[in-house]
């Protein structure tokens, strides 16, 4: 498996209305909500990207 890593310029992270604790974990969410809704992911795998269970999913 390989993993990636994105960069999210300072910028846009202080600019996020989020508590710095929780952005890493909110960005990996939001990325595999946008992947399941263009098809690109299935639901379990959006699901485990998100770090949820089918069911929390």
């Amino acid at each position: 498996m390989t993993d990636v890593t994105i960069t999210v310029p300072r910028d846009i992270v202080q600019a996020l209305r989020l508590p710095p604790d929780a952005i890493a974990v909110e960005l990996q969410r939001e990325l595999a909500v946008a992947l399941y809704h263009r098809g690109i992911l299935s639901s379990g795998k959006a699901a485990a990207l998100a770090g949820m269970n089918r069911w929390e999913w």
